[in-house]
């Protein structure tokens, strides 16, 4: 039986913020809980947050790795290509998970065509691979919108677009809520998705997914 504190908190973040009239204090994208990776000192996990099919998870895009471990792209800038690397990282890690692979292999295209090889019995190419990877992402989407989730959906506490911190290398910096929305959209455009972020049937014919399904 859930008592005192404990069945206050097992009701989760957002439900809890919302009971008590502040849901902005919910650190959460569409009911779940942010992990260790906050926006502000990563711009791109704003974007991979929100676009998340299940909210707050780095499982979907890790945009940390290249603006973070590796440095290869600034950490502090949110444009265009952190939309793009949020659609090609989806689509390949949609696939991945389809092989039930563990998440601490980084395999990628090239490995993963391989494998696909002898199991398939004939040559496989990478972008055959991503776009089944897109087909999965695309699926997914369609059941959220069947679900009733709409544009408003994806999107990320306000606190980590307007309030900078106040220390460390990040500080001072923020991304904006104009700027995150001018860059998901992008992303719903780089997605062949329409501006409420619904595949279009056009993108849906192109991956060979009957939309009466």
């Amino acid at each position: 039986m859930r008592t005192g504190i404990g069945a206050e908190l097992a009701i989760g973040t957002r439900a809890l913020a919302e009971k008590y009239g502040h849901p902005e204090m919910g650190m959460q994208v569409k009911g779940l809980e942010a992990p260790g990776y906050d926006p502000r000192g990563s711009f791109g996990m704003s974007i991979a947050y929100a676009t998340s099919d299940r909210g707050a998870c780095h499982m979907r895009s890790f945009p940390i790795g290249p603006e973070v471990i590796e440095g290869t792209m600034p950490a502090d800038t949110l444009d265009e290509s952190k939309a793009k690397f949020s659609v090609d990282f989806q689509n390949h890690y949609a696939f991945k998970f389809c092989g039930i692979w563990c998440d601490f292999w980084a395999i990628d295209y090239d490995q993963m065509r391989m494998l696909m090889k002898h199991l398939w019995k004939r040559e496989v190419s990478e972008e055959e691979l991503a776009q089944v990877g897109e087909r999965v992402w695309n699926l997914g989407r369609l059941f959220n919108v069947r679900e009733g989730f709409v544009r408003a959906d994806d999107n990320v506490p306000k606190v980590w677009l307007e309030k900078p911190f106040t220390k460390g290398l990040s500080a001072g910096k923020i991304i904006g809520v104009e700027r995150f929305n001018e860059v998901l959209g992008e992303y719903y455009s780089l997605r062949g998705w329409d501006e409420n972020g619904v595949p279009t049937e056009a993108k849906l014919s192109e991956l060979g997914i009957d939309v009466r399904l």
